[in-house]
């Protein structure tokens, strides 16, 4: 329901009738119009997550393989990262010492 006041201003006609919810109908336009604007923007900023989402997931479909030493030890700063050894010669050195040791002990275990 809208409200009219009359009341004199300098420079007016006293029987001009001033709508008093005006303010009030514009300001509610506005909160409507920045509602829908901010939807838009969030309904747009979900689509272009889920579709980062998605490749992500492309992404760490080709990760979810076994972790094998054969795949990094081309690059050496890999190798460092992973096993805290300096290269894949050590690394190879440590293994086949490692192998030989349990294959000794299995043999040790067999004899007795």
């Amino acid at each position: 329901m809208t409200l009219f006041v009359i009341f004199k201003k300098e420079g007016r006609d006293p029987a001009v009738l001033e709508d008093i919810d005006k303010p009030k109908r514009e300001a509610d336009r506005l909160k409507k119009e920045l509602y829908l604007k901010s939807s838009v923007l969030c309904a747009a900023e979900n689509r272009f997550l889920r579709e980062e989402v998605e490749k992500l997931k492309n992404t760490l479909k080709g990760e979810e393989e076994v972790f094998l030493f054969r795949k990094i030890s081309g690059k050496a700063k890999l190798v460092a990262h992973f096993t805290g050894l300096p290269n894949k010669e050590t690394f190879y050195a440590l293994l086949n010492l490692t192998m030989l040791i349990s294959d000794i002990t299995w043999v040790g275990k067999l004899q007795n």
